[in-house]
C-alpha cells in the first residue's frame, strides 16, 4: 500500500475532518453513513479485504510504504477501517463484494476481442456488480483517513448514496468505471494499492484508483455518457471491456515509482524498517 503527498486542497477538509472525529466522544451509537438511522456502527473497510490478500506475507501483514522522506515504512495487520456502516448496511454492501470478489479471485467468462490486449468480460451480474463499483467510489468519497484525501464527490456523494441504499446500479455511465489490467512480465498481476487520485480528461472529472491488479478509471459527471470510451463502462447486459498494458507504462505507476525513488524507498523499502515497527 503506498501512501503519497499532495498539496491537493482536500487535504485540508479531510485533515479537519479526521481531527473533528478524533476528537470527539463517541457515543455506542451514530448516524450509519448509508442509511442515516442511529445505529451502532461496524468498522467497515474502504477497500474490501480481499484486495489485500495478496499482499500479505507468511505472518499476514502488508507493506504500507509513503513517498515521504520522513515517513517510516511500516507493517499493517489489515486494510484501512472507519467506523461507518450499521450492521445491516454492512451486510448489505456484503452483497455487492461477494460477487466482483469471485470476479477477480475465481475464473470468468470472456472472449477474445480484434486489440490483442483486449478482453470482453461477460455473464456479469450487472447489478451488483455495478453497485459495487459505487460503493468502492462512494466509501473513499465519505472516509476520514489521508490515504483517500483526494477523493471529494461533492453533490454526487449524496446522490451514489441514495442508489446504493435502493440498490439502483443507474445507467452504465452513472459513474460508470473503466477498468485497465495492468501486467509485469507479460503477466496480469501487480499487488499493490495506490492512494487514488483526482484528475480531469477533457471536461470530466475522474478518479484514478490501483486495486486488484488493475487501474479503476471512474467518470464523475452529469455529462458522462459522453465520455470517449464509454462503451468500456460495465454494460447493462452484463459485458465489460478489459484492456491490459504495462505497469510501467501508466503514469500513476510511474509517479509512485519516482517518489519511492526520491525517497530511497525504491531498492529496498524493508531498509527503512529499524525495529520492525508494527502499526
Amino acid at each position: 500500500m503506498v501512501d503519497k503527498r499532495s498539496s491537493d486542497s482536500n487535504i485540508d477538509k479531510k485533515q479537519s475532518s479526521a481531527e473533528s472525529a478524533a476528537a470527539a466522544v463517541h457515543s455506542e451509537d451514530e448516524p450509519c453513513r448509508l442509511c442515516k438511522e442511529i445505529k451502532p456502527l461496524c468498522r467497515s473497510h474502504i477497500i474490501p479485504e480481499f484486495f489485500y490478500k495478496p499482499m500479505y506475507d507468511d505472518q499476514r501483514r502488508l507493506l504500507k510504504i509513503s513517498t515521504a522522506p520522513e515517513e517510516r515504512t511500516l507493517f499493517k495487520q489489515k486494510g484501512i477501517t472507519e467506523k461507518l456502516l450499521c450492521f445491516e448496511c454492512e451486510q448489505h454492501i456484503n452483497e455487492f463484494e461477494k460477487v466482483t470478489k469471485r470476479l477477480f479471485f475465481d475464473n470468468f467468462d470472456y472472449l477474445e476481442t480484434a486489440h490483442p490486449n483486449m478482453i470482453r468480460i461477460r455473464n456479469l451480474d450487472y447489478d451488483k456488480v455495478k453497485l459495487f463499483q459505487m460503493s468502492l467510489l462512494w466509501r473513499a468519497g465519505i472516509a476520514n483517513d489521508l490515504f483517500f484525501e483526494n477523493v471529494n464527490l461533492g453533490p454526487h456523494e449524496e446522490r451514489i448514496r441514495k442508489m446504493l441504499l435502493e440498490s439502483n446500479p443507474g445507467e452504465p455511465f452513472d459513474y460508470g468505471c473503466i477498468i485497465v489490467g495492468l501486467r509485469t512480465e507479460e503477466k496480469i498481476g501487480f499487488d499493490v494499492i495506490l492512494k487514488p487520485e483526482r484528475g480531469r480528461i477533457g471536461p470530466y472529472n475522474c478518479y484514478q484508483f490501483i486495486l486488484g491488479g488493475c487501474l479503476w478509471l471512474f467518470v464523475v459527471s452529469n455529462q458522462a455518457k459522453h465520455f470517449q470510451g464509454n462503451d468500456r463502462y460495465l454494460q447493462a447486459d452484463g459485458t465489460w471491456l478489459m484492456e491490459s498494458v504495462p505497469a510501467k507504462e501508466v503514469p500513476l505507476v510511474i509517479k509512485m515509482v519516482q517518489g519511492l525513488r526520491k525517497g530511497g524507498k525504491l531498492i529496498n523499502p524493508y531498509k527503512t524498517l529499524r525495529d520492525g515497527t508494527t502499526e
